[in-house]
């Protein structure tokens, strides 16, 4: 009888622990599938132009820690070497795009999201609504206010950019700076407007990532657990 229990807590374990790779598994799947949508990786960049002759440059400086999430510190230039503003990003394990936080000038106080602000989901595409508390600092010591958001996704596009024409998610984030953001798998963002400040529509101009590939297997898996 003791032989017989033991069998079976023995199978019982081994489902469990089969079913918690499988979760790992789809999770790591999810995330290895989207990141091309936008990939983060520390000194990718992309250059872009406006029909005015305005130019920025968007290179990825650093990792960097906003209320203890390790995030990607994306920097903005207009090309003269003046970051003007920054952004903190990341994929979660549910494969979406996450803004943690935003910041202008140097002297100025970040502007920071808790939970971090879903911006863009491309296996679950559709409208995304939530609600964030807004902090002052990199710490989340300093609360500002309690705020709703939404990113809308409009649709599936062909963008023409002086970098080639893309298929591209053109997602718009409404609430609060007002972005409009079009996103090409493998590349990343090709096109950018802001809604609510002028008419400029920013396109790629050439782009320098590096995507890095997970050789995600259930062998590779299990070697992982045992």
């Amino acid at each position: 009888m003791h032989h017989s229990n033991f069998l079976r807590a023995s199978k019982s374990f081994t489902y469990l622990a089969v079913m918690c790779l499988a979760v790992i598994f789809m999770s790591m799947t999810n995330q290895a599938q989207a990141e091309p949508a936008m990939p983060l990786e520390v000194g990718n960049s992309w250059s872009y132009e406006t029909d005015t002759g305005n130019s920025l440059t968007i290179t990825i400086a650093e990792t960097f820690t906003v209320m203890g999430r390790m995030t990607y510190h994306l920097e903005y230039d207009t090309g003269s070497g003046y970051i003007f503003y920054n952004e903190y990003l990341s994929w979660n394990e549910l494969g979406q795009l996450q803004l943690h936080a935003r910041k202008g000038h140097p002297t100025q106080d970040p502007v920071v999201f808790d939970p971090p602000m879903v911006w863009f989901a491309p296996e679950n595409l559709g409208d995304i609504a939530g609600h964030v508390s807004v902090y002052a600092d990199f710490e989340g010591n300093n609360l500002l206010h309690e705020a709703d958001y939404l990113s809308h996704f409009v649709g599936e596009e062909t963008v023409n950019t002086p970098a080639g024409n893309f298929n591209a998610f053109h997602v718009e984030e409404l609430n609060f700076a007002g972005d409009a953001r079009w996103y090409a798998e493998g590349i990343g963002m090709v096109q950018l407007t802001y809604l609510n400040g002028g008419p400029d529509i920013y396109r790629l101009v050439s782009s320098n990532i590096n995507v890095a590939n997970e050789n995600t297997s259930w062998s590779r898996m299990k070697a992982l657990y045992r």
